[in-house]
């Protein structure tokens, strides 16, 4: 998490929290909800903590931005998805990819730099997984059935699989909501998994880009 590396930083380099706040022109209790991942900060605000840290991005998100094909680290705590037998630990198969892991609903916002390796064999018929597949870590309540809190979704965008009658797909939206999939004609139809009155209508298969696809989920150990 964010906060836990700038929490390390100021110790590190022995700032105090309220000199950082001063520089940053903010609430103590601001950057105090920085620190606990409360709150995420922008890119600018970010990059003006690390500035007065004496340090960069690269520390905080372990990305080497001067290498464009340089794959970010894994997640601090080790996770790694390569198969639903074995989602921790070990070593990687030759066959994976790193995709990204993003908050499950928009009320996270900020730098979400952390990668997962994922296993490949996941994302069968998917079009260019490193591009349209992401990993959501479920941190909110979610229909039941579906998945835990903790549980990783792993999902592809609609638009670059093959989505048939009855799929669960779902929208990352300010808030999370999960659906049924049905094609009627020349039109698209999902029918939300807590309200089956409430029906979204979708006229073009562009639209189905805002909504992922559920492939798998993966509990955590």
């Amino acid at each position: 998490m964010i906060g836990k590396k700038l929490k390390y930083l100021i110790k590190s380099t022995k700032h105090k929290q309220i000199d950082l706040a001063k520089y940053l022109g903010i609430s103590p209790s601001r950057l105090s909800n920085y620190l606990s991942d409360k709150r995420e900060p922008d890119f600018a605000m970010l990059a003006q903590m690390v500035k007065f840290l004496g340090s960069d991005l690269n520390t905080l998100s372990g990305v080497d931005f001067g290498e464009a094909k340089a794959y970010p680290e894994p997640e601090s705590d080790g996770a790694a998805v390569h198969d639903s037998a074995a989602p921790y630990g070990g070593d990687l198969p030759d066959d994976i990819i790193y995709v990204h892991k993003l908050p499950i609903n928009a009320k996270k916002r900020g730098i979400n730099s952390v990668m997962l390796p994922v296993s490949l064999a996941l994302f069968d018929k998917v079009k260019e997984p490193e591009k349209n597949a992401a990993v959501f870590q479920v941190n909110c309540s979610v229909p039941d059935g579906i998945a835990e809190e903790n549980d990783y979704m792993i999902c592809a965008k609609c638009s670059s699989t093959v989505v048939s009658n009855g799929s669960r797909v779902f929208e990352n939206g300010r808030n999370a909501k999960f659906f049924r999939f049905y094609k009627d004609k020349d039109f698209y139809i999902l029918v939300n998994e807590d309200n089956n009155k409430e029906h979204v209508r979708l006229e073009s298969e562009d639209d189905l880009n805002n909504y992922y696809k559920i492939l798998w989920v993966v509990k955590k150990y």
